[in-house]
């Protein structure tokens, strides 16, 4: 099946150390161990000038998109677990995060948690160092009294020092409560949410909480697929959320494979009760997440043009509903032969009409006279020598030429001077 898919074995294995880490295949996350052995692997499926049949494109297109996603993924899931390397969880990791079940109503404190410190002012405030330089994003507190009021309290909040061998060693980050392990993640490109829930609703239990959509008659009386929600912990600007995000829902901080999946916000960002309407992508096992529970969460961000290329691709490819397909993607660039049958658009010096026989060099000629008669630019003086060649003797290019460009950029008015040339 991998080889009709023009895909090798040796693909599955995109970089050493990625543990035979398929980067085609489903979405996924991956764990520790995964993403830290190794270099960050690389996009190595080709997309070919043609096509063996609708199978062929496909499946090598999705497994190029998917292969695309599985890239961010890596990457964002090795800055992570880098990132938690220096954090020490004592403080806040709880069985509770672990198993998925609700914390009592009155936990007892940590033994090695530590308050807020104060200053004389009151509770101190949190702040992220943003400057160039060794402590870059490395959280401290200071006082939060504003203007001349302002003391000079401060304390890093992660642990620095030197080693045994007198080697400043790398602070070691142990945060007191959640709120202070989202805002370190955050500033080092992290978005984090820790104590979350996830809300797990019938959907014919009541109003849907989401934007803009309704409730879904289901005439054939199947049984509904529940509604997945996230109730965040805090709300970010509206600029930071979309339709289509990539989430990565976990119940512990290691995001092991097991308690671990992903999913896509259904609208733009949550609703006023931080609840943020969810669907599975892979790795969902509904048995395993019945009534919620606590969860963490990564927003990872937008994919809507991956996960819309993939659904339309898997979807709607297909020969019945594409029967012209067959033939466009089967068209090979270096043929300049073809018969009446296939219909294929021939160049002029290729078909047997009596097109002028010219040199390379009057071409091109001409072609840089006209260029300037009518003001084009590079871009557009390029293309018109590629269509140029095609009354070359010499021409043994492909018999078609593709020119794109954005709104304004000029291709109707080159249209119409390839027309005089």
């Amino acid at each position: 099946k991998d080889q009709k898919a023009g895909v090798s074995k040796s693909d599955l294995t995109e970089a050493p150390g990625t543990l035979q880490l398929d980067l085609g295949g489903k979405l996924q996350f991956p764990y520790k161990e995964q993403c830290l052995q190794g270099e960050v692997p690389t996009r190595n499926t080709v997309i070919p000038h043609s096509f063996q049949d609708v199978f062929h494109y496909k499946s090598l297109l999705s497994r190029a998109v998917r292969e695309h996603l599985n890239i961010i993924l890596f990457t964002q899931a090795r800055r992570y677990h880098q990132t938690m390397s220096r954090v020490d969880l004592s403080a806040i990791d709880s069985p509770h995060l672990h198993t998925g079940t609700s914390p009592p109503p009155h936990p007892s404190p940590h033994p090695q948690a530590a308050a807020t410190p104060h200053c004389s002012h009151g509770p101190a405030l949190l702040r992220v160092v943003k400057k160039a330089g060794p402590n870059q994003g490395r959280v401290f507190f200071t006082c939060s009294a504003g203007g001349q009021g302002h003391c000079k309290f401060f304390k890093w909040l992660d642990k620095g020092g030197q080693d045994n061998h007198g080697n400043q060693s790398t602070p070691l980050m142990k945060p007191s409560n959640g709120q202070e392990l989202d805002t370190f993640l955050k500033a080092n490109g992290i978005n984090f949410y820790s104590s979350c829930q996830l809300v797990v609703r019938s959907s014919s239990g009541g109003p849907r909480s989401g934007r803009g959509r309704s409730h879904r008659f289901n005439p054939q009386g199947l049984q509904p697929r529940p509604q997945l929600y996230i109730s965040l912990n805090r709300r970010g600007p509206s600029i930071e959320y979309s339709k289509d995000d990539l989430w990565v829902i976990s119940k512990d901080h290691s995001f092991s494979a097991a308690t671990t999946f992903l999913v896509k916000s259904m609208f733009f960002g949550p609703n006023s009760s931080n609840l943020l309407e969810i669907a599975p992508i892979s790795g969902h096992l509904p048995s395993n997440w019945i009534g919620g529970g606590q969860v963490c969460c990564l927003h990872i961000g937008n994919a809507s043009t991956e996960l819309t290329c993939l659904a339309n691709t898997e979807e709607n490819v297909n020969i019945m509903s594409l029967p012209v397909l067959r033939h466009l993607i089967t068209l090979h660039p270096e043929a300049t032969q073809c018969s009446s049958v296939c219909g294929l658009f021939v160049p002029p010096q290729s078909s047997s009409q009596p097109w002028p026989c010219m040199e390379r060099t009057t071409v091109l000629n001409l072609q840089q006279q006209v260029a300037g008669q009518y003001g084009l630019n590079i871009d557009q003086t390029t293309a018109l020598g590629k269509c140029a060649e095609m009354f070359c003797s010499s021409h043994k290019g492909p018999p078609l030429l593709l020119i794109h460009g954005v709104f304004g950029s000029g291709k109707t008015h080159l249209l119409a001077v390839m027309v005089l040339f």
